[in-house]
């Protein structure tokens, strides 16, 4: 498996799961930042220097979900690469939230090699 040496900010409600991520994620070179939800995201991303390089995040949290996080990371000028996942399938979530098809998804629950595969795709886009 390949990592990186880029920074991401891994945006997970699931505690365990943010963790257990984190942990996967720094193994393989990787920086990791976290956050709970969209809103202490969009706080992080607003102070972070040196800049995200990738956001992978939940589609579906309280607060500010996955699709709203990275509408409000457009708009505020911010242009990291994004990878979202969720426990619903790749059907059920665009049929929900209507993404856009160049957004990376990655389903729940993942391998290790599937995490690290995506991100180093979502990266290397």
């Amino acid at each position: 498996m390949r990592g990186g040496s880029e920074t991401i900010l891994l945006v997970e409600d699931g505690d365990a799961v943010r963790r257990v991520a984190t942990r996967i994620l720094e193994k393989y070179g990787y920086t990791v930042v976290g956050a709970a939800d969209g809103r202490e995201a969009l706080q992080l991303l607003a102070t972070r220097r040196p800049a995200v390089d990738l956001i992978v995040s939940d589609v579906v949290m309280p607060h500010t979900g996955g699709p709203e996080l990275l509408e409000a990371v457009r708009r505020s000028g911010h242009a990291p690469r994004m990878l979202l996942t969720s426990g619903y399938s790749a059907r059920e979530v665009q049929e929900q939230v209507k993404l856009a098809p160049d957004i990376p998804f990655l389903a729940k629950p993942w391998t290790v090699a599937d995490l690290l595969r995506k991100v180093r795709q979502a990266l290397d886009a």
